[in-house]
């Protein structure tokens, strides 16, 4: 079963969130350190204003990330906007958009 819950409610995940983020997206945190990762998810666990991160849970396990952020520089008609959508493993992508975004 698939959990959702803030990342407020769970900073015990930031080492690993920082440390997927760093292998996910390396060419873009290569100069960061892992305390500059884990002090930027600190930033994001806010159940009531943004950024507010989500961390996703399957069978207990940590499955996944997304955030709710004001900036959206690409679009900024579009706010506010989701971003650093992170699963681990492409079988999970499908179940956790279903839960990030509701049922189709």
């Amino acid at each position: 079963m698939i959990a959702i819950a803030f990342l407020a409610d769970h900073p015990e995940t930031i080492p690993a969130l920082a440390t997927l983020f760093r292998a996910q997206w390396y060419k873009h945190y290569a100069d960061w350190t892992q305390a500059e990762m884990e002090q930027d998810f600190l930033e994001d666990t806010s159940r009531d204003r943004l950024p507010c991160r989500l961390v996703a849970f399957e069978d207990d396990q940590l499955a996944g990330t997304i955030i709710l952020r004001e900036q959206n520089h690409v679009a900024p008609e579009y706010q506010p906007e989701l971003g650093d959508c992170l699963s681990l493993s492409p079988i999970e992508v499908t179940a956790l958009g279903r839960n990030w975004f509701g049922r189709a």
